[in-house]
C-alpha cells in the first residue's frame, strides 16, 4: 500500500512540474524579456509581442487545455489503449473472409512455432534439473512457486513389428492382446501369467529405454 502511496504522489509531483512548465511557455513574458524591469509593464502577462504569448482570452483557454490534459494523466492513456484495440478489432471486421484468413494463418503459424520453440526449452530445463536432482539424490525440490517431482519408467519399444506378431502367435499370445500396439504388448512383459521365456523372448525383439516424467505443481 505505501508503495503504491509514493507511485501517486511522485507521480502527481510529475505532472504538477509538467503543467508548470507548460504554462511558462504558453504565458510567455517572463523578467527576463526585460532586463533590469522585471515583468512586462502594461497588459497582462503574454500581451507583450516579445513574449510570444497569446492573447489573454486564448491564454485562458490554453490554461484549461493543459490542466485536464494533466488532469487525465494515466486514465487518458488506458482510454487511449482501449480506443486503440476497439480500431484494431474494428479493422478485423472490414477484412474480407479471405483476408481474415490469410491474417489468420499466419497468426497461427507463429503460435505454433512459439511453442515449438517453448517446448524444446522446456525439455533441456527438464532434463538439466532431472540430472542435478539425480546427482543429489533428490526425488523432489522446491522452487519459490513450484514444486518439482521426478519419476522414471522402464519401456520396451518394439521396431519391428512383422517380427513381433510373428513371436505372439507362436507363443500363443497374439488373441491376449487383442489389438497388436507398443502398450498391449509392453503390458505382456510385466503379465506374470505370462511365462518367463516368452517375456524374454519378446524382449529380445525389442528396445529398452528409460521414459522421465518431470511433474511440475504449483505452489
Amino acid at each position: 500500500m505505501t508503495r503504491r502511496f509514493n507511485l501517486v504522489n511522485r507521480g502527481f509531483c510529475i505532472n504538477c512540474l509538467i503543467l508548470g512548465f507548460l504554462l511558462i511557455s504558453a504565458l510567455g513574458c517572463t523578467p527576463e524579456d526585460h532586463p533590469g524591469k522585471g515583468a512586462c509593464p502594461g497588459g497582462p502577462i503574454g500581451s507583450h509581442p516579445s513574449a510570444g504569448g497569446l492573447p489573454p482570452r486564448e491564454n485562458g483557454a490554453a490554461v484549461t487545455g493543459l490542466a485536464q490534459a494533466v488532469e487525465k494523466g494515466p486514465a487518458s492513456q488506458a482510454s487511449q489503449a482501449s480506443q486503440a484495440s476497439q480500431a484494431s478489432q474494428a479493422s478485423q471486421e472490414d477484412l474480407s473472409d479471405e483476408e481474415l484468413l490469410t491474417e489468420l494463418a499466419d497468426r497461427y503459424g507463429e503460435l505454433k512455432e512459439h511453442i515449438h520453440r517453448s517446448e524444446a526449452e522446456a525439455e533441456e530445463l527438464k532434463n538439466k534439473i532431472v540430472s542435478m536432482m539425480k546427482e543429489k539424490g533428490y526425488r523432489q525440490h522446491y522452487g519459490k512457486n513450484f514444486k518439482l517431482h521426478w519419476e522414471s519408467e522402464e519401456k520396451w519399444v518394439f521396431k519391428n513389428r512383422k517380427l513381433v506378431i510373428t513371436a505372439l502367435k507362436e507363443l500363443g499370445l497374439y488373441d491376449k492382446t487383442l489389438t497388436p500396439t507398443q502398450a498391449s504388448i509392453q503390458r505382456l512383459l510385466s503379465d506374470l501369467e505370462v511365462p518367463q521365456d516368452s517375456r524374454d523372448r519378446l524382449k529380445g525383439l525389442a528396445e529398452k529405454t528409460l521414459h522421465i516424467t518431470l511433474r511440475c505443481d504449483k505452489l
